[in-house]
């Protein structure tokens, strides 16, 4: 992780540039890498990552602290985000546990992955919640003297259901139902003996997978082909 690698400036980068607040890139560079240094599965090392996950959410409380001069939380919230987004191709280069590389014939995509989409999420979260009171929900807890980043993960996983939409409880309930069917199916499927049982289903759940891909980048096919007609409506109509 120590290794200096160049990166080429990313869309990412050019967007969080745009966005004017005060973001500490070096502080958060270094958060990463201890989390990444401890990110080794071992036991002995978990209090290492979770003291470092738990640092995230602190400079999360940092970044709104050093932008309180922005009345509009939204905005701070906005910068945070894509600061640390653009931070993912220099972390991808140093070989980061948390980020991964998806390569086109236009471009080369980052994403978080595992427990960094994790943290990235909840530090997000503390950006958006830190000192305000949510309706029926207290704040969120004081991140500076939180005993460790599950009590800080729990606390903003609360505030996020007490401001939820009805539509945005609907969609997280259905997620949680499938996380727990598909549990039930590896369970119950890893339980058995049967290989051709083992075999079928994983086919037919390769071959739904296919069908559901294929039905969705049909369907962004289709988003595009509208939204650049309606870009050259307005052009015209112009």
């Amino acid at each position: 992780m120590g290794k200096k690698v160049k990166v080429e400036t990313s869309r990412d980068v050019m967007e969080a540039n745009a966005e004017a607040i005060e973001f500490n890139s070096v502080r958060a560079h270094e958060i990463f890498v201890a989390m990444a240094s401890s990110d080794t599965g071992l036991k002995s090392s978990k209090a290492a990552r979770d003291n470092a996950s738990l640092d995230l959410c602190k400079f999360a409380k940092a970044t709104v602290d050093a932008n309180s001069a922005i009345s509009d939380r939204a905005t701070i919230v906005r910068g945070f985000v894509k600061n640390l987004d653009a931070m993912r191709p220099m972390l991808a280069a140093e070989g980061s546990p948390f980020v991964e590389v998806k390569a086109t014939e236009k471009e080369t995509r980052y994403t978080w992955k595992g427990h960094g989409a994790n943290v990235k999420s909840i530090a997000k979260g503390v950006a958006e919640y830190a000192y305000l009171d949510i309706d029926n929900a207290p704040a969120i807890v004081d991140v500076d003297s939180a005993e460790s980043f599950t009590v800080v993960k729990k606390s903003v996983e609360a505030a996020r259901r007490s401001d939820e939409t009805d539509d945005a409880r609907a969609l997280r309930v259905a997620k949680d139902a499938l996380r727990e069917t598909l549990k039930e199916i590896q369970s119950f499927m890893l339980e058995s003996d049967d290989k051709d049982l083992i075999e079928i289903a994983t086919l037919e759940l390769a071959e739904w997978l296919i069908k559901q891909k294929v039905a969705r980048a049909e369907q962004d096919a289709l988003d595009v082909a509208a939204a650049e007609a309606d870009a050259l409506d307005i052009a015209v109509g112009m």
